[in-house]
């Protein structure tokens, strides 16, 4: 072995470790990414929770009351919740996140999305949604009994 032949090898062993590196350094920041996004998102559903009744977002403490009287502030506040889902929904589907973020909280989403309140409002804020077809699909089945998402028809199942 010459002097050529190592410094070659050297070469070579670098280049697989820089390679390696940036790997694990993307993989890092993707994380980090992730987890600062889960973080923004987590403040605010609180914002949201804070201005929507228990109701919403516990309908099985309160199974056979109705829903608040309508309002504009209270249309308003179904609208931010409705805008989250949808914001999630699209990045979840569009591979910004893991789809199984969209999965762990899926069913939390169709008991709020099946609550009378939510029924009655997405009846006059459905034409906001008119561009978002994968998430008004969603919402549409869910209301209707079921859940048909083509995104992830390995796991499409009836939640009656």
């Amino acid at each position: 072995m010459n002097i050529s032949t190592l410094i070659q090898l050297a070469t070579l062993i670098s280049v697989i470790v820089g390679v390696i590196s940036l790997l694990i350094t993307f993989r890092g920041y993707q994380k980090q990414v992730n987890a600062q996004f889960m973080l923004e998102y987590t403040r605010r559903v609180d914002d949201i929770m804070q201005t929507l009744p228990l109701k919403v977002w516990a309908p099985h403490l309160t199974p056979n009351e109705k829903p608040p009287a309508p309002s504009d502030e209270l249309t308003m506040n179904v609208l931010r919740c409705l805008n989250y889902v949808s914001q999630l929904y699209f990045f979840c589907h569009m591979g910004y996140l893991p789809k199984s973020v969209w999965r762990l909280r899926q069913q939390i989403y169709v008991e709020i999305l099946r609550t009378p309140l939510f029924m009655r409002e997405w009846k006059h804020l459905r034409p906001i949604f008119v561009t978002e077809t994968g998430f008004s699909k969603f919402v549409d089945s869910v209301q209707a009994g079921c859940v048909i998402d083509p995104e992830f028809a390995d796991e499409t199942e009836n939640l009656n």
